[in-house]
Parts: structure tokens; sequence; C-alpha cells
């Protein structure tokens, strides 16, 4: 078992060194996604990536994120066929075999085999290997050499001159070389080769003189009678197929064919995002099969604004083209623009009370300022609503979209307090005593001859004093008391 060289550069990089037989398809639009497995492979039908190695010696394959269910068909190189003085036999085929990797991350080290020589995968401390064919025998029976796979060529015998070599596909008769196997013929099931029908790996076929000439399959060198002598053909290269044997001396055409292996795995699904940028009903993501379109999905609404489209870039730079094939995940991009919109305008409706407010136009989507509360002699202001009925008070800092009026509560003010003048009580006055002058002795009237009692004139004259204070103080007390 062959324990495989490191090589530093990953496959990708060294395309051209190593030979691919599936190269990058076709470029695709500027503004798709790179239509490719990634790793330079093909897309086959169902999703399928397949990436061919041909060159022999090593290399590296390094798997991407999109790798899933990796496998490898192995095919070792063929034997070479023998002539050595009438004693000549062919190549035997080499082997044939397909291998999983439960890791499709870590790197694998690759060994294609050149004519003679295994081929080999290698991923950590585990070696997988196809075994080569073996050479043709110089002896006097003229021996094919054995498959790879372990199945000897035909046996020479007494007066045979030539042997087809072996393969796994079928034993050989005396000059026809084996037949090879086909890659489905040796997949287990369920795997990415199951259907695959290329053979591989055939025995070489041998002559013997002087008109019996071998035939081969499956890449197996082979020999044709030309009428004067027997013409080796070479193998098929990278078939495995055994080396043809003949009545010449060993030359290229009679040298065993060189490996090959063929990568096989699921590629996971590319997902497509579609960002809005917040604006509408978020749109869901797509996730499709690489190399396969995703559906335009239904144009994104968003109140004020127009939908222009999808685009590959954040910048709108580049449109998105949904008849192009996606070949890794990726981001779409809706552009939008502003629709123009009439400005608002907001009146103050303060129901005659108080002086008017002027109304305020702003730009739809902004606010408005609060004005001075209303001042209305004999009501209290309670606050603006955005309706009538006063059941819905107006968020000044909430942006208006739509013209409208607020209205201005009133609540009637309460009556001021009548508060009673203080009653005061004033103590009785005193009674002044009069005071009674002497008077003269009474004497008659001059007029009437009546006579006058001077005493009692003083009594009476007191008396009408007396009323008088009384009648003040009365006046006094009324008016202290309105």
């Amino acid at each position: 078992m062959q324990r495989v060289a490191k090589k530093a550069t990953a496959i990708v990089a060294t395309a051209a060194a190593i030979g691919f037989s599936s190269l990058f398809l076709a470029a695709a639009p500027a503004n798709a996604a790179p239509v490719s497995c990634g790793n330079g492979a093909t897309m086959l039908p169902g999703g399928i990536c397949e990436l061919t190695v041909t060159a022999t010696g090593p290399t590296v394959f390094t798997p991407t994120a999109e790798v899933s269910q990796l496998e490898a068909l192995l095919v070792a190189g063929g034997g070479s066929g023998t002539y050595a003085a009438q004693s000549y036999g062919a190549g035997g085929g080499g082997e044939v075999t397909v291998v999983g990797f439960a890791d499709t991350v870590t790197p694998i080290d690759l060994t294609v085999g050149a004519a003679n020589t295994a081929t080999t995968a290698t991923q950590g401390a585990a070696t997988q290997t196809a075994d080569a064919g073996i050479n043709g025998t110089q002896s006097a029976v003229y021996g094919g050499g054995t498959s790879g796979n372990g199945n000897p060529g035909f046996a020479g015998s007494a007066g045979a001159t030539g042997a087809g070599g072996g393969a796994g596909g079928a034993a050989p008769d005396q000059s026809t070389g084996g037949a090879g196997a086909t890659a489905a013929s040796v997949a287990p099931a369920g795997s990415l080769f199951s259907g695959d029908t290329t053979c591989y790996g055939g025995g070489g076929a041998s002559a013997t003189p002087p008109t019996t000439a071998g035939v081969a399959s499956c890449g197996g060198g082979f020999v044709t009678f030309d009428g004067a002598a027997f013409v080796p053909t070479a193998p098929t290269p990278n078939s495995g197929g055994g080396g043809s044997a003949g009545s010449t001396n060993l030359s290229a055409a009679t040298t065993g064919a060189s490996g090959v292996v063929v990568l096989r795995w699921v590629a996971v699904g590319a997902t497509v995002t579609f960002d809005t940028g917040g604006r509408g009903t978020a749109v869901a993501p797509e996730t499709v099969a690489f190399g396969t379109t995703v559906t335009r999905p239904a144009d994104p609404t968003a109140a004020g604004f127009t939908f222009d489209g999808w685009f590959t870039d954040a910048a709108f730079t580049t449109p998105v083209d949904f008849s192009a094939p996606v070949g890794a995940s990726t981001t779409y991009y809706a552009s939008f623009t502003p629709v123009p919109v009439a400005p608002v305008t907001v009146t103050f409706a303060t129901g005659g009370r108080g002086a008017a407010i002027a109304p305020q136009t702003v730009a739809s989507g902004s606010t408005v300022t609060r004005p001075a509360d209303p001042v209305a002699a004999g009501f209290v202001f309670n606050g603006w609503f955005s309706d009538a009925a006063f059941t819905a008070p107006v968020n000044f800092a909430a942006p208006v979209t739509a013209s409208a009026t607020y209205y201005a509560s009133f609540s009637a003010a309460p009556a001021p307090a009548v508060i009673p003048a203080p009653v005061v009580t004033d103590p009785a006055p005193a009674v002044p005593t009069p005071t009674l002058t002497p008077q003269a002795p009474t004497r008659a009237l001059a007029v009437t001859g009546g006579t006058v009692d001077t005493s009692a004139l003083g009594a009476g004259l007191a008396a009408l004093i007396a009323g008088a204070g009384l009648i003040a103080i009365s006046a006094r007390r009324a008016r202290r008391t309105r």
C-alpha cells in the first residue's frame, strides 16, 4: 500500500497541471454567480458534482462547505505486455473500486497510478487503495498478467504463444483479454456511481502467430493483423487497461494504461436571501440545487415607496437575472424609491373660546409643534384631542401622515366664593343725664292772662331731650347692621 506525498497546492489552483477532464462550464452572465460546484467540477443531472483527475502522481482535493456524500472511483494503472524471444503475454487490468468518505471537510491526498502503479486516496490516517495490474509473464507458458483485483490472466500452455491479461469482469481466453468492470458494478447501493456504465480495467490482448489476433475491452491494449504482421495497439489512457502483447519488443503500445480518480458529491443547495431593507413584508429565502434557477418572488410593497427591482449588490448597480442559474449562496437586494407626498395641515379648533390658533402645515411623516395652551375667560383648558368627543388625546411626538383637526377641551371655571362681612355688636351708649337749669318764677301770660308753671316746663324739656337721644342711638345701630 503506497503512501501519498502531500502536495501544498489545492486542486482548484492546479487544474491545468493535473489534467481535469471536467473543467469549468461556459461563463455565466456577468450579473449571475459563477455556475460551478466548486473546485472546478462539472454539474451533472440531479445536482451531482463530478471532478475527474487524470494526471498521474499526488495532488490534494480540498472539499468546500457545499460538499455532501463525497465518493471516489479509484482505478489503478494496468500491467504491461511483454515480449521475449517468442515468449510474451498481455498485461492485467488495474483494479476498479468505489470508496466513500464520511468526512466531507478534511482535505484528501490523491495519487493517480501510472502503469503498474496503485491509485490511492488518503484522508487523515486512512488510505484506500486500488491495486495495479500485473505485467504479462515471460516464460514458456506465455501467461497473461493478473488483474489488480486478483483475477488471473489466461495461463499459457504448450504450443500457445500468447495469453490475454486478466481483468475483473470476465476471464480471458488464450488471446483475448478479460473484460473490465463498470463503475456501477463495483459501487455499493445508493452510490452516486450506481448508474455509471463506464468500463475500466480491461485486460490486454495477445496474438498467436500466424493468424490469431486477440481483442480487448474496457480500455485494454489489443492486437491487429495487417496481413503481414501483428500490430499491438496501446491501451486507452486513464482506463487502467492492461498493455497488449505481440511479436514485437516492448514499446509504448504495450505499456499498461494509467489509472484515474473520479470524485462525485452532492452539492448542498444554494440559498438565495432577499433583503428588502426592512420595508414591506419580509420575503422568504429560497434554497435550490446548484446550477438551477430561483423563482422570482412577488414584488414587495412598502407604504410610501415604489419597488424598482432586485439587484445582486447593495449599491443597486447590477439587476438580477432570474433566468441565470445560481452557483453559490447569495443575497439579492430590493431597491425602492420614495413616493412624493403632499404636505399635511393640522387645524386647531378651540370652539370659539379664547384667541384663534393658526393652523400648521408640515411634511407628511413629520410632527407638529404643540401650540401655547389657549386661554378663555370663565374656562379651564383640559388639553388637545384628535376627536370632537375628546376621547383620544393628541400625541404631539407622533408623526402626522394626513391632514387633521385637533380639538381643544375646556371646562367651566368654578364661581368665586362669597365671604360675608363680619357682624360688629356695639355696647349700648350711656344716656346722658340732662342738666336742668333753674327757671324764673312763673308769670302770667300777658296775652291770655293765663299763668305758666315754669317747673312743669323744665320737666317737659328734659323728657324731650331724652327722647331725642334715644332716636339717635337707634339710628346709629341701624346703620351698623346694614
